[in-house]
């Protein structure tokens, strides 16, 4: 008996529709038109896919109106989810399955929803985000007039959905007409103050004319059944307008409380208020098409522009494009465009133009400049990804022929790498590897120095042991100092800070490639050069023991002697007379395990490549050598390899 209740109670829960979600109903909250309805997040178990529940509960709605207005709402709410259903635009909302209906309440899943906008909800946003959204919404009241043939009719606050991507959709079609009823909408036996009836602060005023006129002639109910004069589509017009100035005011417009004779009280007064951002008269008819709208008054400054451009970037011609992605460029190089946006509208249309070839180069500064403006925690979850991609392609790469426009532009933003990429472990996974690749560019200056100078910003900020650095950095540096005489400063300056925790075989490398270097009649050092390298030269030994110096040192020092510069040969003297001294002031050192001595030439001889030798491939680190395996790793293969 006991398992046959058991299994009874397991079917009803699985045939319950809402088993199929993982409810979170700590956000519970009510939305909506009139706040009608419950709005609770959820995940889709089998898939993890993200969604909303919004659901209509009966006895919320006995509570606040008649049997009739809830049956009423039911079935415009019904026609609004078969509307939305049927919809395909990235500015109306995305219906996730069918409508559910029982006894006690009727629900619909959608995409996921952060919130659904009031007046109050705006305030505090930044102004880029409330005009773009709007454009979001322009353009998709437009796909209803042309494409659908739909007058929305009483756009409000309420019919705003904010996506988890911070989009602005329509998702409330509950009053929409379809355009072959407009000369006879329906009318609705409710007078304006019933949840059941449009919302009043937001409908045409000649919808709202018509309804008091049929009531004072008349004396029937407020809703007459003869047409009423809707104009297609500049009907509109007028919530979108309404919309858009309490958004930016942050603050209702109307406070009508249901009564039509206040809407034309209130009339005059809220143009004037509307005459701040639009021409005087554009609530009343003929209005200006949405078009024309979000293309003056607060939506004509160039940053928005710029940014409602960005919506029909995929069907400009190239030209256009060109100088679109120009100004979104120097947009954020002056900072004209706030984080929300970027994240929003800016960096996913960037990511998905990064990924033809022939747009990689124009796509890439702009992400560059947007990583530099974005939080680590927006970094994180929108563009560390792509980075990290990218960063991995650049050092596996075989060649540096086809990628060095790439890696030019990486350099000349390292900023924003270095701003996200800054653990020990990002650097000696990512940057390090990175530096050493470009460093290898022989013949691109612009690379060489590049890597070099943030090389030395790097080695200012992380100690060298956390780095896990190539074994030959040191030698690394000297070929590219002897190389090229306009890096020998920065070569320098990074050996210097190298050496400061270096192990002493590295210091003896280095302190036998410096001898070489000086030594080397065929190699011209420049007065400055020539004293860079005896006091890195001095520094090195004088940090060595009193043995080093008098086995390793002097016999490397004695060539020196013969120098033709005079400042060499005072450098040598000094230098083996004050090892000498200081050496035989010292109790005696131990000979070396063979029992000889070692001569200047045995010293040359045992001595790693000097300066002038070829680079030879060091060995790194796996960590260093490597990034981390990804599994989306390959993202930019195609283009590089």
């Amino acid at each position: 008996m006991f398992k046959q209740l058991k299994q009874t109670v397991a079917s009803a829960i699985s045939s319950n529709p809402l088993y199929e979600y993982v409810l979170d109903t700590s956000g519970t909250t009510l939305c909506g038109r009139n706040n009608l309805f419950e709005k609770c997040d959820a995940v889709v178990r089998a898939s993890g896919k993200k969604v909303t529940i919004f659901t209509l509960r009966i006895k919320r709605m006995l509570e606040c109106c008649s049997a009739d207005e809830a049956l009423a709402i039911i079935k415009t709410v019904k026609d609004s989810v078969a509307l939305l259903t049927h919809m395909r635009h990235p500015g109306i909302l995305s219906i996730d399955g069918q409508l559910v209906e029982s006894k006690s309440k009727i629900w619909f899943v959608t995409e996921r929803v952060s919130m659904v906008l009031t007046p109050e909800t705006v305030h505090g946003l930044p102004l880029q985000v409330k005009l773009l959204g709007l454009c979001h919404c322009a353009e998709a009241i437009r796909f209803l007039h042309e494409r659908a043939e739909i007058l929305l009719f009483n756009f409000a606050f309420s019919s705003i959905y904010v996506a988890e991507d911070n989009k602005w959709k329509i998702g409330d079609l509950c009053f929409a007409v379809p355009r072959a009823q407009l000369n006879a909408p329906p009318p609705s036996p409710f007078p304006f103050h019933s949840v059941a009836a449009p919302l009043l602060d937001y409908l045409p005023t000649e919808y709202v004319d018509f309804c008091t006129k049929q009531s004072d002639t008349a004396h029937r109910d407020l809703f007459s059944a003869e047409a009423a004069p809707l104009v297609y589509p500049d009907s509109d017009t007028y919530g979108f307008l309404v919309v858009t100035v309490e958004a930016l005011e942050e603050k209702r417009l109307f406070h009508c409380s249901g009564n039509p004779r206040e809407q034309q009280r209130q009339l005059s007064s809220v143009e004037v208020l509307m005459s701040r951002y639009f021409p005087a008269g554009a609530l009343r008819l003929p209005r200006p098409p949405i078009a024309t709208v979000i293309s003056t008054g607060p939506f004509a400054t160039p940053d928005m522009k710029t940014l409602t451009a960005l919506l029909s970037f995929d069907i400009l011609d190239n030209d256009t494009r060109f100088r679109l992605l120009k100004a979104l460029y120097d947009g954020l190089t002056q900072s004209g465009f706030c984080e929300a946006v970027i994240l929003s509208d800016i960096v996913p249309l960037m990511l998905r133009v990064s990924k033809m070839d022939a747009m990689l180069r124009f796509a890439l500064p702009i992400l560059l400049l947007c990583a530099g403006t974005l939080c680590a925690d927006n970094f994180s979850r929108a563009l560390r990804e792509y980075f990290v991609s990218l960063l991995t392609a650049i050092i596996r790469a075989p060649s540096l022929q086809r990628l060095a426009v790439y890696a030019e532009q990486l350099l000349q933003r390292r900023e924003s790498i270095h701003k996200h990429f800054a653990s020990v472990e990002d650097r000696a996974t990512f940057i390090v590897p990175l530096i050493m690749k470009l460093m290898q560019s022989d013949g691109n200056e612009r690379l060489q120095k590049g890597s070099l100078e943030w090389l030395r910003d790097v080695l200012i900020q992380t100690p060298t042991i956390n780095l896990d650095l190539p074994n030959d950095i040191a030698t690394r540096l000297l070929h590219v100092a002897s190389s090229n005489a306009d890096f020998f400063s920065l070569a320098f300056q990074c050996l210097e800070k190298i050496l400061t925790l270096a192990t002493t075989e590295t210091k003896m490398e280095v302190e036998v490639s410096l001898t070489r270097d000086i030594s080397n009649a065929t190699l011209s050092l420049t007065t400055v050069q020539q004293d860079y390298i005896l006091n890195l030269l001095k520094s090195i030994q004088e940090k060595m023991s009193p043995e080093h110096r008098a086995i390793r040192s002097i016999p490397l020092l004695c060539p020196l002697l013969l120098h033709t510069n005079g400042t060499v040969r005072q450098f040598a003297v000094a230098s083996i007379v004050g090892y000498a001294q200081l050496f035989g002031s010292g109790p005696t050192p131990p000979l070396p395990s063979n029992g000889a001595s070692v001569s200047s030439s045995e010293a040359h001889s045992a001595a790693p490549l000097a300066l002038t030798a070829p680079l030879t491939r060091s060995t790194q680190s796996p960590s260093a050598a490597q990034p981390a395996t990804r599994a989306n790793d390959d993202v930019f293969a195609s283009l590089f390899s």
